[in-house]
């Protein structure tokens, strides 16, 4: 079953990447988790495939504005010429997860509260 959703997800890479938080989209939960390397802590539910774009658009904008990159096991980084599955959006958020979560959560539901 498809769904649009867009996550906050924490590395399964606990113990080595304890800050590294991402942030995305997805149509099939399960599925991506398996591909990141991640646990979903949230998310949000869209309609349809471009409210779900739209949102993570924005959400990313905010989190590449307010935090620096991860560099995490397996991303981009450490394969530059293959096609890796975590992404490059991976952020650093060490000291204000709850701050960081909230402000996310609060973008992705932005269309819920018009």
């Amino acid at each position: 079953m498809i769904e649009y959703k867009c996550y906050i997800a924490k590395s399964i890479y606990a113990t080595e990447e304890p800050h590294a938080l991402t942030v995305g989209k997805t149509k099939n939960s399960e599925y991506r988790s398996y591909l990141k390397h991640m646990v979903i802590v949230h998310s949000t539910s869209y309609p349809t495939e471009a409210a779900m774009v739209a949102a993570e658009k924005r959400a990313l904008a905010w989190v590449k504005a307010n935090y620096d990159k991860a560099l995490v096991k397996y991303g981009r980084w450490q394969f530059p010429t293959q096609s890796p599955t975590r992404t490059n959006d991976w952020f650093y958020v060490e000291n204000d997860k709850g701050e960081f979560m909230a402000k996310v959560i609060s973008i992705l539901q932005e269309d819920y509260n018009d």
